[in-house]
């Protein structure tokens, strides 16, 4: 098996993210009507992240992003992952996700119904809502960042260039078959 690189992935999550984008655009600017819009969507759009990866890497092994780079998410004996290995490769960001959508609700039922929320721009609602936003919250962005830069440095320096999502769900992403 020929691993993937570092760069590949890294390139590929860039893309997922290109993927993602007019979606997320949407979502923001829809958000910003109201307060209960912006509490309405802020768990489909943490499932539609969650599920993007885990459907993708799923069904086809790999997503938008892997697909270009000629890289896909394989088991260790070689084989073609399936939904097990998929949720495994998500849990750790879909449990840190919904703890944000809540710290989220808990700062938006903060804010009072007098119209503070309407008609601010991103940065400022994102400033209202941390003015919000329950003290634990700094906890769970804290554990994401110690996530996902563990991750990353765990990614650089093994040989296999396992990630800590792979050893959790027992996967490794390999150069796609054809794409030498």
């Amino acid at each position: 098996m020929r691993y993937g690189t570092f760069y590949q992935r890294v390139a590929a999550s860039l893309i997922d993210i290109l993927v993602l984008l007019p979606t997320f655009i949407a979502v923001e600017w829809i958000s910003g009507s109201s307060k209960a819009v912006e509490m309405s969507l802020l768990l489909p759009a943490a499932l539609l992240w969650i599920g993007y990866y885990t459907c993708f890497h799923a069904r086809f092994g790999q997503t938008v992003g892997k697909r270009v780079m000629g890289i896909q998410v394989v088991r260790l004996d070689g084989n073609v992952i399936g939904w097990r290995e998929a949720w495994l490769r998500s849990a750790v960001t879909a449990v840190i996700s919904m703890i944000q959508v809540v710290a989220s609700w808990v700062a938006l039922s903060r804010i009072g119904d007098d119209g503070a929320f309407e008609g601010l721009g991103w940065q400022q609602r994102g400033t209202l809502l941390s003015q919000h936003a329950p003290a634990w919250s700094s906890w769970i962005q804290g554990v994401y960042f110690a996530w996902f830069w563990g991750a990353v440095v765990v990614m650089l320096f093994h040989r296999e260039r396992r990630s800590l999502h792979d050893f959790i769900a027992g996967t490794v992403v390999v150069q796609e078959p054809g794409s030498e």
